[in-house]
């Protein structure tokens, strides 16, 4: 989901938010849905703090270039790429 939506999301059913209201729309269904809004911002905002202080730690399991087994690559994982003696 945009983190655009999310903020929209959470601002308008924010402001729609009546608890004593007589309607269930804003008594009942805005309340959920602002919790899901921010539930999922959370989880995105934990998703990709994780994923900042990983990308630089070397434990992606090789190079973005390596390209595959097959594919012949550029043995990125810092192996023993050549042959010979």
């Amino acid at each position: 989901m945009n983190p655009w939506i999310v903020i929209i999301g959470v601002v308008v059913s924010w402001n729609y938010i009546d608890l004593k209201s007589d309607s269930e729309f804003n008594s009942i269904f805005c309340p959920i849905i602002f919790a899901v809004f921010v539930i999922v911002g959370l989880v995105k905002l934990i998703r990709s703090s994780l994923s900042d202080s990983h990308r630089g730690s070397g434990s992606s399991g090789g190079s973005s270039s390596s390209g595959g087994f097959f594919d012949g690559g550029d043995c990125g994982g810092g192996g023993d790429c050549g042959g010979g003696d």
